[in-house]
């Protein structure tokens, strides 16, 4: 299940509000919102979300505690998400 408070707290590191974190993954603000809320458990772009706030999916999961452990090797370059 998402931990809404660890996205909430990636997303203020990031400097990120629920809108501009939308905005760049193309995604409905309503998206973001039910899960910083808690009215969503999880979401099909959780793997998306993760990388751009520089994190991975079982951090914010609560699979682990560390926000940082590989996700320096899972952020892609703009280039590397086209293809």
């Amino acid at each position: 299940m998402l931990r809404s408070d660890r996205l909430k707290s990636r997303m203020k590191e990031q400097n990120h509000t629920q809108s501009s974190l939308a905005r760049r993954l193309k995604l409905t603000p309503q998206t973001i919102g039910k899960l910083v809320r808690g009215e969503a458990n999880s979401s099909a772009h959780l793997h998306r979300i993760a990388r751009e706030l520089r994190t991975t999916s079982d951090y914010l999961l609560g699979e682990t505690d560390d926000p940082e452990i590989e996700a320096e090797g899972s952020i892609l370059t703009d280039y590397e998400e086209e293809l």
